[in-house]
């Protein structure tokens, strides 16, 4: 359930898959992004905002030694489909595709319908859904929220940025 968080630009906001987000911004469509990564140093000169773990959500009981592990993800290119795939892929724990989608209302769906597990960051984890234990899958990395802006000698664009942060820091602090 990858998807990034905000994009802000003078005339539009947009919410979006990180890795899209970021192909934009970098061809200077975007003003500010808030993008989800697994490693902050993967977007230079980002700002990174906090961090949490991401886990693995859904039924343990999908769980076979002899199964490969069914998958509810997001499209490509999501930064937490890479996250799991890799951490599957480097545990030897073979896996298949089930379900996938961007919204992750469906995909929430999917999960509490019992077709495959998913991965997500600890916050999103409501309480109709259920954590995996560690001891049954491998570890994620955590997962990473950062503000990338253009250089800007622009005063709109640094006052959002610094209401943003604010905004940002309260929400975290709590």
């Amino acid at each position: 359930m990858s998807r990034a968080i905000l994009y802000l630009s003078l005339a539009n906001t947009l919410c979006d898959l990180t890795l899209n987000l970021f192909e934009k911004f970098k061809n200077k469509i975007f003003d500010i992004v808030l993008v989800k990564m697994n490693r902050p140093e993967d977007f230079p000169n980002g700002f990174d905002v906090w961090s949490e773990p991401l886990k693995w959500v859904g039924d343990v009981n999908l769980l076979s030694s002899n199964k490969p592990i069914p998958l509810v993800l997001s499209p490509q290119p999501c930064v937490y489909r890479r996250a799991a795939i890799d951490a599957l892929e480097k545990a030897g724990r073979s896996w298949r595709l089930v379900f996938s989608s961007t919204s992750y209302t469906s995909s929430v769906a999917a999960v509490k319908a019992g077709m495959g597990i998913t991965v997500m960051p600890s916050t999103m984890i409501s309480d109709e859904l259920m954590e995996i234990e560690s001891k049954y899958m491998p570890n994620l990395p955590d997962t990473h929220v950062s503000l990338l802006k253009q250089k800007a000698d622009n005063n709109i664009i640094n006052t959002l940025e610094g209401f943003i942060l604010k905004k940002l820091r309260h929400l975290t602090a709590k």
